[in-house]
């Protein structure tokens, strides 16, 4: 059974070694501020966020799936953005450990950010994704969830895109 726990010191460690081992991999993410380790630890410490992450607010909460072992399965987190703020929410650090996925991991982190935005009273939920091979299957749950590809959204020569769900209030 998956439980969705918030991110908390007792799981840091799983968490951040779990997304920087997705995340990291992929050439996109290649600085600094894009490593999910810095803003987990910038969380659970109640940090201000570096300069290099101005114009987002940290995340508003990360939380991780945990199995009944209470072993981290899975992350993902909310954040707003100045430009869009009152609008929307945007999903961060979304991951699934490779053998556990297709197991309904991913569907329940979405599903709980997906109602954690409502009752934030957010009309969107926003995420980014890329080109990269490592993001089809999740590009697919995306779909699933009735996320669409925001038009004009391509970043970066296409290598980023903007992938958005309306939410019903």
């Amino acid at each position: 059974m998956i439980k969705i726990k918030t991110l908390s010191k007792k799981y840091l460690e799983q968490a951040s070694r779990l997304a920087d081992e997705i995340f990291t991999t992929d050439p996109i993410f290649k600085y600094d501020h894009c490593i999910p380790s810095n803003y987990y630890k910038a969380r659970i410490n109640k940090k201000t966020p570096p300069k290099s992450w101005q114009g987002i607010e940290l995340a508003a909460i990360y939380v991780v799936a945990v199995d009944e072992k209470n072993d981290v399965i899975g992350n993902c987190g909310l954040y707003t953005v100045d430009k869009d703020e009152k609008e929307a929410d945007w999903l961060s650090w979304f991951c699934v450990k490779e053998n556990c996925r297709r197991q309904g991991t991913g569907t329940a982190l979405l599903d709980w950010a997906i109602g954690r935005s409502k009752k934030r009273g957010k009309k969107f939920l926003r995420l980014y994704t890329s080109d990269s091979k490592n993001e089809i299957a999740a590009q697919k749950l995306y779909q699933k969830k009735e996320f669409v590809l925001r038009p004009n959204s391509k970043r970066n020569a296409g290598k980023n895109k903007i992938f958005e769900r309306q939410l019903k209030l």
